[in-house]
């Protein structure tokens, strides 16, 4: 009898092991997916003259309703100066942009950062890290960031714009003076 019972023993460990076997797979196979939403994080690329008040605007749109962002910006410093921003906090190179910004489009969320303009040319700004999360609060996937570019040019002097009013002074009267290319 011993063998007996040794062998009946086996066939239940044997059955056993297969119903947790066959219940793993079918968790498997009826288990869901979450994949995270995608979105975009975009800048607007301003134009701007030395001194002027130049506003940058941040994008962030998505498929599906977003809640809220945390995002560290970076720019030149000694090109442009942060002046303000919605939801926006920091200065001397680094921005923390967060909370819900303007979200008045669906699926959208805006941010405005004010800058100075402090000296002539190209400047950046750019994404040093971001976390956005979407309605239920999940992490969002970003299928692109982009990078604000502000171009800055020089003001113009006051011996430049006198022969600017000259020369288009000059133009202006003698457009007036011709009548069908006779000099009248």
């Amino acid at each position: 009898m011993g063998r007996l019972e040794s062998e009946e023993f086996e066939e239940i460990i044997m059955k056993s092991l297969q119903y947790i076997l066959y219940t793993c797979l079918l968790s498997l196979l009826f288990s869901m997916a979450v994949f995270a939403a995608d979105g975009q994080l975009s800048f607007s690329d301003p134009t701007g003259k030395v001194g002027e008040e130049i506003t940058v605007n941040m994008k962030v749109k998505s498929d599906t309703p977003l809640a809220r962002v945390d995002i560290t910006l970076r720019y030149d410093s000694n090109s442009l100066q942060f002046v303000s921003g919605t939801n926006t906090d920091g200065g001397a190179g680094t921005l923390r942009v967060h909370g819900t910004g303007d979200n008045s489009v669906a699926n959208t969320l805006a941010f405005a950062l004010k800058f100075k303009a402090a000296s002539a040319g190209q400047s950046s700004i750019t994404v040093e890290k971001q976390e956005i999360y979407s309605g239920d609060e999940s992490l969002l996937n970003l299928t692109h960031v982009g990078k604000g570019a502000v171009n800055i040019t020089a003001e113009e002097t006051s011996s430049e714009s006198a022969a600017e009013t000259s020369a288009s002074a000059e133009e202006s009267e003698e457009a007036e003076t011709k009548n069908e290319g006779v000099k009248l």
